[in-house]
């Protein structure tokens, strides 16, 4: 979003009732502090206003590589006052059901919004890994029904690093419900939507090596309320499944990545013999 476009993108989630907003990239990025994406949501705490919608942070959680930011979103009628935060939500605790936080009706014009950003991804770049952006992806579609309510996704462009998200997210579906899937295919429609969706053939390979770990080892958040009985169930002696589980280490080819930071554009003013 824009300056002037952050008005559209409120209304936009308001009319779509929309829940869950994934943003890939930071506000500013590079050596260059380049600006690639404005700030259009409020601190914790704060409330901020763009035409008649009203947005207050409510809470903000940090999770890795990424932030959850809670927002009670407001459509206000003329001569209204700026609300209040509601006392009613509680993040933390009514995570795992964001239908029953959410509100929107005729008397309660108000409903909560939850926006993931995930902060570890550089533009025209991918992630050093993929564990922490399948996990992201889990807890969205965990919280959210696409079926129901959009999912917002974005970056800079809207085409690179969200691109290659919507084509992972995609897939691991494909894989769910029909046990196979054709990566090129679905990037070609994209595509054919969209020019330049996943941007460069590093997302491209990157889309094969997360949908790759997420073959082998699937979801492997375990809540810390479930630990102790997700260990047991694993190192009993006659399944060996921690031993199972170890092996599967290997399986997923390492990355050298020793040397690749260097060549970053960022970081070549900073080597002694660019190359």
């Amino acid at each position: 979003p824009k300056p002037d476009t952050c008005e559209d993108v409120w209304r936009m989630i308001w009319e779509l009732k929309i829940k869950s907003v994934v943003m890939l990239t930071n506000v500013i990025e590079g050596a260059s502090r380049m600006t690639k994406c404005h700030q259009y949501w409020p601190e914790l705490g704060q409330t901020i206003t763009y035409g008649s919608y009203c947005i207050t942070c409510v809470d903000v959680i940090s999770i890795g590589d990424y932030d959850k930011r809670y927002f009670q979103l407001n459509k206000m009628h003329k001569n209204d006052e700026l609300p209040s935060p509601s006392s009613s939500i509680d993040p933390i605790d009514d995570a795992l059901s964001l239908s029953t936080i959410s509100s929107m009706n005729d008397d309660h014009q108000s409903h909560l919004v939850i926006q993931y950003h995930y902060k570890q991804w550089k533009d025209m770049d991918v992630p050093t890994d993929s564990h922490t952006l399948l996990h992201l992806i889990n807890e969205v579609n965990e919280l959210t029904s696409p079926e129901q309510y959009p999912i917002v996704v974005h970056c800079t462009a809207g085409v690179g690093r969200t691109g290659t998200y919507i084509a992972i997210d995609a897939m691991i579906d494909k894989i769910k419900q029909e046990g196979k899937i054709d990566i090129y295919d679905f990037v070609l429609q994209m595509r054919r939507e969209r020019n330049l969706m996943v941007q460069t053939v590093r997302q491209y390979v990157f889309i094969y090596r997360s949908l790759l770990e997420y073959c082998l080892y699937g979801n492997t958040r375990i809540e810390a309320n479930k630990f102790r009985s997700v260990y047991s169930s694993l190192k009993k002696p006659k399944q060996n499944l921690l031993v199972s589980e170890y092996n599967k280490l290997s399986l997923l080819p390492v990355e050298n990545v020793s040397q690749r930071d260097a060549y970053f554009a960022d970081n070549i003013d900073r080597n002694r013999h660019p190359q």
